[in-house]
């Protein structure tokens, strides 16, 4: 025991040294356990909005985004169910038109005369037929329905018909087939609830993608 005192008598020197520089290295790494813990604390305060700079926790930002993600969803919807309802009207507009000028007079100079076919994109429509001469001008309509008309239709008539259905006046019209078109409205139920079912897909994938890139933007900012 004795030997034991006399040692440590004398290596007081070493001994005082060496627990200096343990006490010295515990105190560094107590700073940087706090620091650590400080820096803990202030993500924890974030995500729970325990502190004055982030009164909101993460749970209720994320509610928040969810939310304006539904609302944005709901609203695309609403988007694209009106867009549909616009592309069945403009269906029904006008969106070929064929022109014919003749002068079927020959006692009278110029092309006064005119022949107008107006058709939507199924070729249903009004063919308009302008006569003038000596006593005046007289205006005839005759419908079509799928390209045809249940009436006679003059040579000019029929040219500016033909005009009309092969997009004369619109290069990127498509000509019409009646018996393709009997077929589509035959099947138009069943394309548009497939339609739909793909619209909602897509919509459900994007707020997907959506959700999961706000999570990982809020997560980079931590």
């Amino acid at each position: 025991m004795q030997m034991f005192f006399d040692i440590i008598i004398n290596n007081s020197a070493y001994i005082i040294i060496g627990m200096s520089v343990v006490i010295f290295l515990m105190f560094i790494f107590c700073i940087t356990i706090s620091l650590r813990l400080s820096k803990l604390k202030k993500r924890y305060e974030k995500f729970t909005g325990g502190s004055e700079t982030h009164p909101e926790s993460m749970e209720v930002i994320l509610d928040t985004y969810n939310e304006n993600i539904t609302k944005v969803a709901e609203k695309y919807g609403k988007v694209l169910d009106k867009i549909g309802e616009l592309d069945e009207e403009i269906k029904y507009c006008t969106q070929k038109v064929g022109v014919v000028r003749y002068n079927p007079f020959e006692e009278m100079g110029g092309n006064l005369c005119y022949a107008v076919a107006l058709l939507d994109s199924r070729d249903n429509g009004v063919v308009l037929n302008g006569i003038h001469g000596r006593n005046g001008t007289f205006s005839y309509a005759k419908p079509i329905e799928r390209g045809v008309s249940t009436y006679v239709l003059t040579g000019e008539e029929l040219e500016a018909l033909e005009k009309a259905k092969e997009g004369a006046y619109k290069p990127n019209t498509v000509k019409r087939n009646v018996e393709l078109d009997k077929e589509i409205d035959l099947k138009e139920p069943e394309i548009k609830e497939e339609l739909n079912i793909q619209e909602k897909e897509n919509i459900e994938d994007k707020v997907e993608e959506e959700k999961i890139e706000e999570l990982n933007e809020t997560l980079d900012d931590m």
